[in-house]
């Protein structure tokens, strides 16, 4: 007998009875072992892979998340319905939870650099539920000045620049009334005005030169000891580098100094064993520190004198040059602090036209 062919069978006539038994329990029909081929029974296991369902999956069931079991450095979070993860600690790599001893290392360096701040009740501060306030001076406290203590202050003559008409009186209790016609003192200025000459002359200069000792109190030779103090001033010792200097990049290093001159006969101040200026008188200076720095454009620079710091923003290409000046009161074998910061992020140079004025006032 020969095969009947396909389109010989009518449609529908085909009953499941006369089909093929399926030779195991719990089987699809179906194929996996690649196409045009004849059908196969499919396992479970072949069918969830197929269309990719994990054995025991629920459809529509909520699933609970709750938190296991937590070290300091891990958290493991667990699943109802799926598999149970756990976070891990986050590292220089890779993002995760903040653990214990990170934590604790926060801590400790929030504590060290930022530490608690108070404010101070003195010169009139007072604080009250978080407002500060400063109280208005007086004669007996310390605090602020009010408008109308300004406009007082404000409409004081200044001695400096003020033209006194004539009969203007500048001293108390009838001392010395001198009067001025904007060029020169009036005349006369006699004994009766309570100016102690020794001739009774009406002559200003005459006057000048005719005060003694006896009369005004002042020592002899006080003209020539207050040229001699303007004469210091115009003193002074220049310290210098005669090479340069290298400076590390974010660390404040002193200026090391090798040479001095002086200005004007000046010997109040030297360079000390450690290359740095030192006072060898006690007095009042002005301390003038100007650093001359290679050239670069990243970074700050600052320079340190006495108390006193001047920072600089390396902006162009060229050299930083900056300057930073101090007052200060120092006694013999003081030293003077000149030092320079940079954060470039590499070495640069001091040049030789660093230098440091130093001049006594008094």
């Amino acid at each position: 007998m020969s095969k009947i062919a396909t389109k010989h069978i009518d449609d529908d006539a085909v009953t499941y009875a006369k089909m093929q038994n399926v030779v195991a329990d719990e089987r699809l029909l179906g194929r996996v072992s690649g196409a045009n081929g004849v059908v196969e029974e499919l396992t479970k296991a072949q069918v969830l892979t197929m269309i990719n369902v994990e054995d025991g999956a629920q459809v529509n069931v909520d699933t609970d998340l709750s938190i296991g079991t937590v070290t300091p450095t891990n958290v493991d979070v667990n699943s109802s319905t799926g598999d149970n993860v756990t976070l891990p600690e986050a590292n220089t790599d890779d993002a995760g939870l903040l653990g214990a001893d990170k934590w604790d290392e926060i801590v400790a360096n929030t504590s060290a650099k930022h530490p608690a701040v108070t404010i101070g009740t003195a010169n009139g501060l007072s604080l009250s539920t978080q407002a500060l306030s400063l109280a208005a001076a007086s004669t007996s406290t310390t605090g602020a000045l009010t408008d109308t203590d300004w406009d007082t202050f404000n409409g004081k003559s200044n001695l400096e620049t003020e033209a006194f008409s004539a009969g203007s009186v500048l001293s108390g209790s009838d001392k010395v009334s001198l009067l001025q016609d904007g060029v020169g003192y009036y005349n006369p200025i006699t004994k009766d005005s309570s100016v102690y000459l020794s001739d009774n002359t009406t002559d200003l200069e005459t006057w000048r030169n005719g005060v003694t000792e006896t009369e005004m109190g002042y020592l002899d030779g006080v003209t020539s000891n207050i040229q001699a103090q303007f004469s210091s001033i115009g003193s002074y010792i220049k310290f210098t580098r005669t090479s340069t200097q290298s400076i590390s990049s974010s660390s404040t290093t002193s200026v090391e100094w090798q040479s001095s001159s002086s200005v004007g006969g000046a010997s109040f101040a030297s360079i000390n064993a450690s290359d740095n200026i030192e006072f060898d008188e006690d007095g009042i200076y002005m301390c003038i520190l100007n650093i001359d720095m290679e050239e670069d454009t990243t970074g700050r620079r600052y320079a340190y004198v006495g108390e006193m710091r001047q920072r600089q923003n390396a902006g162009n290409a060229a050299a930083t040059i900056f300057c930073c000046t101090d007052v200060v009161a120092a006694t013999d074998g003081d030293p003077l602090y000149t030092a320079t910061y940079q954060n470039s992020g590499s070495s640069l140079n001091l040049s030789n036209n660093t230098i440091c004025k130093v001049i006594k006032l008094s």
